[in-house]
């Protein structure tokens, strides 16, 4: 059934979007506007630096080389100002389809109302709402990524311990509320996977041992980042063999190799 509500709400956010959309591409036009002026400006300057260095040259091998630093320069400031300029219609182009749009709650539901008539819905058992990852399930993981890590370095005999401020600042950095957690191994394999593989190839783990994952302050002093202490101490034992994996010494004598056959192999 047709209901009037339902179209004024519709109508009213098409028409919010359609506003938004328009401020927005109208703010995208002007910077794009202003990118190729600074361009043509720069290139105006360049062509104006060009002439006034090759009227005062005298000699074939100066002029070459004027024209060769020109050449150069103008292809350099072509390359970046269209790659600028490229980056400024792409941004352009998301915003105004509305892929960076801010979330906004209960869209889910308006939708479904929208779309769908009230018998269908009425025949739904539930409508499950997919929310962004909380710092506690984005903390395990981080957890199950470092636990991958020394599972990997078993073999090696050195175990990990991962500190909290540590594991703080891996949720800060490697959490996107767009991408969810697909960042998290980047940052992992940046921070963490790389500066130990130095050190258990060539460093203080050479041998085995633990390590404590924690945060540090970078060379600045002003930010931190993820740092690295190295306990001494026994290294955790390795888990025994399991019986059934030990080798049973040989009953007997002579080169039989295991049970003889109880009848012939062919029939007569």
């Amino acid at each position: 059934m047709f209901k009037v509500e339902d179209f004024q709400n519709y109508g009213k956010e098409q028409f919010e979007t359609v506003v938004n959309s328009a401020t927005t591409v109208q703010n995208g036009l002007h910077a794009i506007a202003t990118a190729y002026g600074d361009y043509t400006k720069k290139s105006f300057e360049d062509t104006k630096s060009y002439v006034e260095k090759l009227s005062g040259v005298k000699s074939l091998d100066k002029v070459l080389e004027v024209q060769t630093e020109y050449a150069k320069s103008a292809y350099e400031t072509f390359v970046a100002d269209s790659q600028k300029i490229a980056t400024l219609y792409s941004d352009l182009a998301k915003q105004a389809f509305g892929f960076t749009r801010s979330k906004r709650e209960g869209d889910d539901h308006e939708a479904i109302n929208r779309q769908f008539a009230p018998e269908f819905r009425n025949r739904l058992d539930a409508i499950v709402s997919f929310a962004h990852l909380s710092v506690d399930v984005i903390g395990m993981v981080v957890e199950k990524f470092v636990l991958q890590l020394e599972a990997q370095l078993a073999d090696r005999e050195v175990t990990i311990e991962l500190s909290e401020p540590a594991k703080a600042w891996l949720i800060s950095h490697g959490y996107d509320e767009q991408m969810g957690a697909r960042p998290m191994g980047r940052v992992i394999q940046e921070h963490i996977k790389k500066p130990l593989a130095d050190e258990v190839l060539f460093g203080k783990l050479k041998g085995g041992g633990h390590v404590r994952v924690v945060l540090v302050k970078d060379e600045s002093g002003v930010d931190e980042k993820i740092g690295f202490e190295f306990v001494e101490g026994p290294v955790m034992p390795k888990s025994e063999v399991p019986a059934a994996r030990k080798r049973k010494p040989k009953s007997g004598g002579g080169g039989s190799k295991g049970p003889a056959p109880k009848g012939p192999l062919v029939k007569a």
